[in-house]
């Protein structure tokens, strides 16, 4: 896989696709810390269907919350929104319910999953999580955690994908749901921004 030389030696990590994984099981008390956290620090409106479980409203209203979330968090820190790819979100999906199907709450192969959903990519990363409730809950779990918090305000990325599976992976905490998120840069595309500020503040 070609990648584009990096634009800020050191920081710009080579090896751009990785994952970071998050399970409710593992970190429950923290889940409900966290939860409803970004709105107390002021990031603005609620996004619509971000305290609802996807076995009620459905997969794809609550794709529309986790994405408004994390554009939300991108915002608050002087980050340009990211734009929904078709692509990231059929990857995405696909991992979110392959990780439901197989009982798997670690990483698969990135670079594979998305070039197969045809994104043709230079930089990518991606968050996972499971046993969360709502969206709110995950993106806040999310964010108070460095690594995961590190890929969503990585200012390279322009693109991402949602997947959202109404169940959690086996073992994961209570009956949330499982999430990914796929984050991209194109082949041919430049940084979104090369403010690496707020990535560096990680967590919130």
């Amino acid at each position: 896989m070609t990648e584009s030389p990096p634009h800020s030696p050191g920081r710009i990590r080579r090896t751009r696709a990785r994952t970071a994984i998050l399970i409710a099981g593992i970190a429950a008390a923290f889940a409900v810390t966290f939860a409803g956290t970004a709105i107390a620090r002021g990031h603005g409106h609620r996004c619509k269907w971000e305290n609802s479980h996807a076995s009620r409203v459905g997969v794809n209203r609550v794709r529309h919350a986790v994405l408004c979330l994390i554009n939300r968090e991108r915002s608050a820190h002087g980050l340009p929104a990211l734009h929904a790819s078709g692509a990231l979100n059929s990857s995405a999906q696909n991992w979110a319910n392959r990780m439901v199907a197989t009982g798997n709450s670690g990483g698969g192969d990135l670079a594979a999953q998305i070039s197969a959903a045809g994104y043709n990519w230079a930089q990518a990363g991606q968050v996972v999580g499971s046993g969360f409730a709502t969206a709110s809950k995950m993106v806040a779990g999310w964010m108070g955690d460095p690594g995961h918090c590190d890929v969503i305000l990585d200012p390279i990325y322009r693109n991402v994908g949602t997947g959202v599976n109404a169940h959690a992976v086996a073992g994961s905490w209570r009956k949330g749901a499982t999430f990914t998120e796929d984050y991209g840069l194109s082949m041919g595309q430049s940084p979104a921004s090369g403010n690496w500020g707020p990535a560096d503040g990680c967590p919130y």
